[in-house]
């Protein structure tokens, strides 16, 4: 074994370490001084969307350690090589999107190139509803705009990804959610995310070159959910009801629900509820489970066609304090796309206060009976959502 080589390549990866370090604390105290936009939590998640970031982010402790802990020379080289890459990989991925988010610029190239063909491409959250909003965005744009190709990218990943891709030029609009943009990509407090009017959304994004549009006309915020006949037994009509029997109950709600700032901390701290047993549940597998008594209270969404549709069995709970703020879907487009065809945003305005939560109930429960929310179909939710369109006169 070369000792020069091998010392050698340790001076470099403490000056790596050196500069790492340098540029957290840097970091940390430019963070007083940036938007609010990205916090440490973001870029983990975002580095743990993809089995590629996942793997180099995870390898570089792993590398570190088996380094500091072996003793062969050869084999701390190798470790030691692994881990510059694996730091190398991470830096690498985190330059764009970072940069892109933290230090927002109005022009991107990808996306000029784009526009410039005409083309335009729509997005969608990785959920059936999101399929059936993607859909009915870009069949509206393709009507009033025939010269316009617009492409469809359905079920790009979770919040975070879609919102960075719309960042980066990977889409030019999708739709979000209004309680979504307040709690979990702008971060507001929750007394300030109550005093938001929907006529304050277009601006919410505007240091990041985002427009919200007029949202859709149906709510889809966060809602406590039981079945009527056990709700009825107790006797519970709102969520305060709860605390009568809380310690009885076993409560069981999404992932996401549980670590949102306008999630189960509401119940927890706004309500004071503590249930007898908590639990985390499928987005797709809980009414399923509420049906068949493997919990009693779960979180649902407002416009869920199970509590929409199927009142005689589900009940949506009151919120007779009034913490869990409404929920708009709103289209979230990048500003390029209105400066480069003003006409687009006309067109999507037909959309705004026309689809109610009847309807969309209605939509997502026959794709639901169609197959749709098992397996990605563009055909059949084109056919579907086509069908739609028209009986709205869209």
């Amino acid at each position: 074994m070369n000792q020069g080589l091998f010392d050698g390549t340790l001076s470099i990866l403490r000056y790596v370490e050196g500069a790492l370090a340098s540029a957290a604390i840097i970091a940390t105290i430019s963070h007083q001084f940036l938007p609010k936009t990205v916090r440490l939590s973001d870029i983990i998640q975002y580095l743990w969307s993809s089995w590629f970031r996942r793997t180099t982010f995870l390898g570089i402790p792993v590398s570190v350690v088996l380094y500091l802990s072996l003793q062969p020379p050869v084999v701390r080289l190798i470790f030691l090589v692994l881990a510059i890459a694996c730091t190398v990989c991470v830096v690498a991925v985190l330059v764009g999107p970072a940069r892109r988010i933290l230090f927002p610029k109005s022009y991107n190239p990808k996306r000029m190139a784009r526009f410039s063909v005409p083309k335009v491409i729509v997005g969608g959250k990785e959920f059936l509803e999101q399929d059936l909003l993607c859909e009915i965005v870009a069949r509206v744009i393709e009507k009033d705009n025939p010269n316009m190709t617009v492409e469809r990218r359905f079920r790009e990943h979770g919040t975070w990804s879609i919102y960075s891709a719309l960042q980066e030029g990977e889409i030019d609009l999708y739709v979000e959610y209004t309680g979504t943009a307040l709690a979990y990509l702008r971060r507001l407090p929750v007394e300030e995310m109550r005093q938001k009017e929907v006529s304050q959304f277009r601006d919410l994004f505007r240091d990041q070159n985002l427009v919200m549009l007029e949202p859709l006309d149906y709510d889809s915020g966060y809602v406590i959910v039981m079945l009527r006949q056990k709700a009825e037994e107790l006797t519970i009509t709102s969520i305060s009801d709860l605390s009568r029997h809380a310690g009885e109950l076993t409560f069981k709600g999404t992932k996401e629900f549980d670590k949102r700032p306008d999630g189960f901390v509401v119940l927890e701290q706004g309500y004071g509820l503590h249930f007898g047993g908590k639990d985390i549940v499928l987005e797709e597998n809980r009414y399923y489970a509420l049906r068949n008594g493997e919990m009693d209270v779960t979180s649902g969404f407002a416009a869920d066609p199970e509590i929409v549709l199927e009142e005689d069995t589900f009940i949506k709970l009151l919120d007779d304090r009034q913490l869990f703020r409404s929920s708009y879907a709103a289209p979230l487009v990048h500003q390029d796309l209105i400066n480069v065809f003003p006409e687009i945003e006309t067109s999507l305005a037909k959309l705004a206060r026309v689809i109610g939560e009847r309807e969309m109930a209605g939509l997502t429960h026959e794709a639901v009976e169609r197959g749709l929310d098992r397996k990605l179909d563009p055909t059949g939710i084109r056919v579907l959502v086509g069908r739609f369109l028209k009986d709205k006169g869209l």
